[in-house]
């Protein structure tokens, strides 16, 4: 069981990976460029209808994940990515593939982060459509 685990672990072409990186950075750029001005678009349409800051809050945020969240989390990405573009440049020591556990985590957060921007975008794109009532209702 431990070595098949491993294998996967280990089956990561790491040069292909590198150029993957590359392309993530692209697809996230694309995202965090169209989240902040979507969500800002909502912010600024709830102002003009509303006068509550918990209803423009929640308009502009699902649950935990707010426009700062994004740009945090999408930074603290590119920052993994390019630690491990480095790590695969020098060739790192492949110790029991630490370094294909890293690669690992940091597919596994990537996927994460662009579910949670999925639905996120869903959440901002229900509420442009719903009615003030509809939204008066989801609060209470």
């Amino acid at each position: 069981m431990l070595d098949s685990f491993i294998s996967i672990l280990t089956s990561l072409n790491l040069e292909s990976v590198s150029d993957l990186i590359s392309d993530t950075f692209t697809l996230l750029a694309g995202f965090v460029a169209i989240g902040i001005p979507l969500s800002v678009q909502v912010v600024e349409k709830a102002a003009q209808r509303y006068k509550s800051e918990y209803l423009i809050k929640h308009l502009s945020s699902w649950y935990w994940f707010t426009p700062t969240v994004l740009v945090s989390g999408s930074f603290i990405y590119i920052i993994l990515a390019l630690l491990a573009k480095y790590l695969i440049s020098i060739q790192y020591p492949q110790s029991f593939n630490s370094l294909h556990v890293f690669i690992w985590f940091l597919i596994f957060y990537f996927f994460l982060l662009i579910i949670v921007i999925g639905m996120w975008y869903r959440h901002l794109l229900t509420t442009l459509q719903k009615r003030p009532e509809d939204l008066l209702n989801d609060l209470s």
